[in-house]
This record gives structure tokens, C-alpha cells and sequence, in this order.
């Protein structure tokens, strides 16, 4: 923009220079904070305490879940999230469980409160997955098409004299053409790296399973039948985060 409309004034070229020194302080910042397994490592430990929560009220003992085979790449010895999570899991004392508890009660609860709210988590977050792809995907494909329009009038020599607010076309029409493959680019890469195409497809897949269970659990008569479908609720989300925990292992922020 500077070279084509304000060869005049050189010094809207540090607006660039500023940009991209932003960018490299944002990719080191990343990389020497690890924000991403950061993130991830939290949001696994807080599903692993809420999923214990939940399992304590039946009066059962969550497993160590994160014993994962001895293959899988995130087996790594004295994981601090373990380590947190079974400090976590042993100072608590389930006095509670010395009590009876009624049976309807108990089924109203986990409904309610372990199955609907996820569900009507994951719905929303399937639309949003879906949304998003969708509308990053048929901008890129708008921009790029618009582009292409460009080229061609361009080739033509369509409008080399007109001008454009104070501008000549023929100047207007090189920039956009420079200019939008470059937003298309950076609008398919947010789509790819994003995973939502992916993020929605395994959402959908999850509110099928809790969907399932919501129906199974109206036709359970007893504690053994509520326990079997909350430990299933509890192995299902483990391996949700299990998933992304692989995901961000191997994800980094790559400038080219």
C-alpha cells in the first residue's frame, strides 16, 4: 500500500516492521512458555477432579486413568498432573458415603447435572466447530474468486484510467489482487490449524454417546446400572482430553 498509493512517505513501512517483531515476540513467547500443553494440562486436571467429584458421590474410588499404556506418547514419569491429581483424590475423606442415599435422587442428579450440561455443552460447541469452518472456508473461496475477477479485468485493461477515490484503478485493482490471496492464505490457515472441521465431527460423535446414555439412564432401576453409566460418562470425557492432549503434543506455532 505504501509503495503503490504513499511512495512519498517511507516511514509507514515501520507499521510492517512493528508487525512482523510482534509476530516473533508472540511465536517465542509460545514456544519458550509451552501456553498451549499448559492450557491443556489444565483443562485435564480440572475434568479429572470434576469427573472424581461425580464418581465420589456414588461412593467409588476414581481410577488412576492416567496409567496409560506403556506405548502411548504421553507416558512420561512423576507427570506433575498425576502427582496433583492423586494428592487431590487422597486428602479428600468421603465421610458422606456412610450414608444411604435414595436412588431416584441420586438418578435425577447425574442427569441432570453429569449429563445434560455436557450435553447441551458439546451441542453448542458443534455448531460453533461447524460455523466457524464453514465461514473461514467460503471466505477464503469469496476472496479467492474475487481475486481471480481481478486478474482477469486487469489482463484486460479494464479501467486503466478511471480513478478511484483520487486514486488511479489500474493501482487499486494491482493492490487488491497482491493483497487478497494473502488474506485468503491466512483465513485457510486459521481453518486448518483450528481443527473445527475436526473439533465438530468428534463433538458430534460425543453428543451421540451422551445422548445414548441420557436414554439408557431413564430405563436404569438400580445403583450398579448408575454406576456402570457414570463410570462410561467419566471414560468418555478422559479420552476426549486424552485426544487432545496428544493433539497439542505434537502442535507447534510455525511462522512458515
Amino acid at each position: 500500500m505504501q509503495t503503490l498509493f504513499f511512495p512519498d512517505q517511507p516511514a509507514l513501512v515501520w507499521l510492517e516492521v512493528f508487525e512482523i517483531a510482534i509476530i516473533i515476540v508472540l511465536m517465542a513467547g509460545s514456544r519458550i512458555g509451552n501456553f498451549h500443553l499448559k492450557w491443556i494440562d489444565y483443562n485435564f486436571l480440572s475434568e479429572r477432579i470434576r469427573s472424581a467429584f461425580f464418581i465420589g458421590i456414588i461412593c467409588m474410588t476414581c481410577g488412576k486413568k492416567e496409567d496409560l499404556p506403556p506405548m502411548t506418547p504421553l507416558r512420561t514419569p512423576n507427570d506433575w498432573m498425576a502427582l496433583a491429581f492423586e494428592t487431590i483424590v487422597s486428602s479428600g475423606r468421603p465421610v458422606y458415603c456412610v450414608r444411604e442415599a435414595d436412588f431416584e435422587p441420586l438418578k435425577k442428579f447425574f442427569t441432570s447435572a453429569c449429563i445434560n450440561r455436557r450435553l447441551e455443552h458439546y451441542e453448542e460447541e458443534t455448531e460453533k466447530a461447524r460455523l466457524r469452518y464453514h465461514s473461514l472456508a467460503v471466505s477464503g473461496e469469496i476472496l479467492f474468486t474475487f481475486t481471480l475477477f481481478l486478474a482477469v479485468a486487469h489482463a484486460l485493461g479494464m479501467g486503466h484510467w478511471e480513478r478511484l477515490f483520487n486514486a488511479d484503478l489500474p493501482l487499486v485493482m494491482a493492490f487488491l489482487t497482491i493483497t487478497l490471496p494473502a488474506f485468503g492464505a491466512a483465513l485457510s490457515a486459521i481453518r486448518v490449524q483450528g481443527e473445527y472441521n475436526r473439533n465438530s465431527d468428534r463433538y458430534s460423535h460425543i453428543v451421540r454417546h451422551l445422548t445414548a446414555i441420557k436414554t439408557e439412564m431413564k430405563n436404569i432401576s438400580g445403583m450398579s446400572e448408575l454406576c456402570a453409566l457414570v463410570k462410561e460418562v467419566n471414560e468418555m470425557k478422559f479420552r476426549e482430553v486424552h485426544d487432545w492432549k496428544i493433539i497439542f503434543r505434537y502442535t507447534n506455532i510455525e511462522g512458515v
